[in-house]
This record gives C-alpha cells, structure tokens and sequence, in this order.
C-alpha cells in the first residue's frame, strides 16, 4: 500500500503477533529501485498494476502506432495508463509507469514521519555494510 495508507494497513492481532504495535512507533524501511529496472521489471511481473503493454516493447511510456491500433482509445493519450488495483476498495489510476513511480516514492519522501529511504542495489550489493545501519536507525543491535 502506499504510504498514505500508513494507519490503514496494519497486522491484525494473532497468536504469532499477539501484540500489535501502534502504526506511529514503526519506522518505515522503504527500498527503492531505478526507475528503468523497476519498470522492467513491472512488465514481467506487474503485481496488482495493469496497463496495457507489448512484452517486446515493455515498458512503452508512450503510445505507439501499433499500441494505438490494438487499443484506439490511446489515440488521445500522451502515455500508457497504468490502473493499480491494491484489494476490493484501494485502487489508483496513474498516468504513466513514471507517474506512478514518482507518486508512490513522493509519498514517502513528503510524509510527516520519519522513514528510511533504501537503493534496493545497495541492499543487494552491499548487505553487509547497510544491514547493520539499517538496524541501528531501528534501535536495533545486528548480530
């Protein structure tokens, strides 16, 4: 969910978590992809985003002759549409796969609280060096 549904989304009690902690005392680990290697990546596996898309051309931003003769309706269209469906009553429309990742990471970067703002790549790359700082911006120790 995006930010914005911080105090939404939450884990219900359960014998596994059987103390929830108020949304306002958990710090949001937030990782962030490059936006060309995200969008990639949404062409092969687009979660609960849809748009219409060619896999051999993906991701097309801009409609194309042939993206426009399979779907008329992006004639009037300056980009490819994305429609993000989270559950049965969350959905967003975004204008474009760019859109769409400049709102969901804006979010997080405007909020009111803090957050920590990952490079999935330094996550990836670098586990050793990042996983401890993470844990200690968490009050945590990493053993």
């Amino acid at each position: 969910y995006p930010a914005s549904f911080r105090t939404n989304h939450t884990v219900p009690k359960s014998k596994s978590h059987p103390i929830v902690p108020p949304y306002d005392s958990t710090l949001p680990i937030v990782t962030v992809r490059d936006p060309y290697t995200w969008m990639q990546s949404m062409c092969r596996q687009p979660y609960g985003a849809r748009f219409d898309h060619a896999k051999d051309a993906c991701p097309n931003i801009i409609p194309y002759p042939e993206d426009i003769e399979a779907h008329p309706r992006y004639a009037k269209k300056k980009y490819i549409p994305i429609f993000v469906k989270y559950d049965h009553q969350v959905s967003f429309h975004h204008e474009s796969l760019p859109s769409m990742w400049n709102e969901w990471y804006q979010q997080y970067i405007n909020t009111s609280y803090p957050a920590l703002i990952v490079r999935m790549e330094d996550l990836v790359f670098h586990a050793e060096t990042v996983v401890p700082q993470l844990c200690r911006c968490g009050g945590l120790k990493y053993s």
